[in-house]
């Protein structure tokens, strides 16, 4: 269920694992739709997240600067 091709599936638990984060983060952020998530077709019960997702997840955005930040205004 590993790689990084984009096309294969972790469980909830392995995703978190691999995100640094807890289970129940990983399960607010599925909840929240900021990560996609699928049933297991063969267990209805399991939630999977696609490798390429997680990665996503962990690779750093830039920031972005509001204009009144870049001119010093409060």
């Amino acid at each position: 269920m590993g790689g990084t091709n984009g096309g294969e599936f972790l469980t909830m638990t392995q995703a978190a694992a691999q995100a640094g984060v807890s289970r129940n983060t990983m399960r607010d952020r599925v909840r929240s739709g900021a990560v996609p998530s699928f049933s297991d077709p063969r267990n209805k019960h399991f939630v999977l997240i696609r490798v390429a997702d997680v990665e996503r997840l962990l690779t750093p955005r830039p920031r972005v600067v509001r204009p009144e930040e870049a001119t010093g205004a409060a």
